[in-house]
């Protein structure tokens, strides 16, 4: 049984051989007789047009003004004033921490302030009959000290009283009555929804193209009618040197902000001046490699469809057509659009009626 087995296997492993010298001799011999195989692909013509010139980007929707509303100091919270999602005016009491031992120390100091007040006067009444410069200048002294302690209390207490920095709408409340809070501790966020930016990051080449009051588009994934009109109102200019990105602001002018929340996930939208028109092509022509982008172009050699490879540079892109800036493709010509991955440079092409796209057989019509 075991003899047998290997002589079967002996058997098909000859066969495979045989089959592929004998494939390689008829490529060799097909090869020597000057009839390569044509390669078939499929083909469109490159385009003279003026794109759009647009920038796209991924932008996050912040407000003008947004803040963490915290105590300055610790303490326990006697009352609360709002509930979550309330609209304030700036200076809205939002907390009270318990400040009885200050309202305590404040009534002492105001009544040695009164007393001080009293004996000042005395003081003024008799500084030209019985007393010295000295003496009065210390009366002066108490007085305006006095005074000053009653005014650090004041402050003491105003910062135990957590108020609105700002008009705008509060988040959800952080704490409850009756929690003892350190300095610091989140009480609610306090958001202006009343002017909303847009900031997003671009590459460094895009920079001398951009400038303030450039029109931005922006559209928010599951709001229906997003579309929202800005301008650019600030760009950085300081290159991050880790990515080559540079970040932009845009203000919101239209009112579909009111769609729009702080921290949303938005897509941008620069419309800019536009180019010349320049030739383009289907951006899945174009071929990206270490030694830069290249395409397929297809040319008569013998009165043969030949493929010529052809490193060419992109420019900007709208839709799925790209321009190409600096390079020897003229207009009208066909470029490969599918079966680049059976080609090398040189290699003849067959171009069958039904494969080639409808724009390049319009395009050969009208040559």
């Amino acid at each position: 049984m075991i003899g047998i087995a290997l002589g079967v296997i002996t058997l098909l492993v000859a066969l495979t051989l045989f089959d592929m010298y004998r494939k390689r001799g008829a490529a060799a011999a097909a090869s020597a007789a000057g009839t390569p195989t044509a390669v078939p692909v499929v083909v469109e013509a490159a385009r003279r047009e003026a794109l759009p010139k647009q920038i796209e980007a991924i932008g996050t929707v912040v407000a003008d003004q947004q803040v963490l509303v915290a105590a300055e100091v610790a303490g326990r919270i006697t009352a609360l004033h709002f509930s979550s999602g309330q609209s304030v005016k700036a200076g809205t009491p939002l907390a009270q921490l318990n400040d009885a031992p200050m309202q305590r120390e404040l009534e002492r100091h105001r009544a040695a302030a009164t007393l001080a007040d009293a004996s000042l006067a005395r003081a003024h009444r008799l500084k030209d009959l019985v007393l010295s410069r000295a003496e009065y200048e210390q009366h002066q002294a108490s007085h305006a000290q006095q005074h000053a302690q009653v005014a650090q209390i004041l402050a003491e207490i105003a910062q135990r009283r957590v108020r609105a920095p700002f008009d705008g709408v509060l988040g959800v409340r952080q704490v409850n009555l009756g929690q003892f809070v350190e300095a610091g501790t989140p009480i609610a966020t306090l958001t202006d929804l009343r002017h909303l930016h847009v900031d997003f990051r671009v590459p460094e080449r895009f920079l001398p193209l951009l400038s303030e009051g450039l029109a931005v588009q922006l559209s928010v994934d599951g709001v229906s009618d997003s579309g929202v009109v800005g301008r650019i109102s600030a760009i950085d200019p300081r290159v991050n040197q880790d990515d080559r990105m540079v970040n932009v602001r845009s203000t919101l002018t239209a009112p579909g902000k009111g769609n729009l929340w702080p921290g949303a996930f938005a897509r941008v939208l620069v419309t800019l001046p536009p180019d010349p028109p320049a030739v383009t092509v289907p951006a899945i022509a174009i071929s990206a490699s270490l030694a830069g982008d290249s395409l397929y172009v297809v040319r008569e050699n013998a009165g043969k469809p030949q493929a010529r490879l052809l490193p060419v540079q992109t420019d900007m892109r709208h839709g799925d057509r790209i321009a190409l800036r600096n390079s020897d493709l003229q207009a009208g010509e066909l470029v490969v659009v599918s079966g680049q991955i059976n080609l090398q440079d040189g290699a003849w092409v067959s171009i069958p009626a039904s494969a080639a796209a409808p724009s390049s057989i319009a395009a050969r019509k009208e040559q």
